[in-house]
């Protein structure tokens, strides 16, 4: 269990989309080998499924885009 500090404004869990209002501290249950993030809401990225080795590779997959919020 680890301690993040969210600023001012509405923030979303990227992994388990949970929304937080900051500021605030709030405890988070992650794995070790990963980094607790989180996005400010209405948050749109492009994200690509697979993991590409090298530019070109990404550059070739399909890309979807994903909002994060309302």
């Amino acid at each position: 269990r680890r301690t993040v500090y969210i600023p001012q404004g509405k923030w979303v869990g990227f992994y388990d989309k949970r929304v937080v209002e900051g500021p605030t501290w709030v405890s988070v249950e992650e794995p070790i080998s990963r980094i607790p993030i989180f996005v400010r809401n209405g948050t749109v990225i492009e994200m690509v499924d697979g993991n590409p080795h090298n530019v070109e590779s990404a550059l070739s997959i399909e890309k979807k885009k994903v909002t994060f919020g309302s």
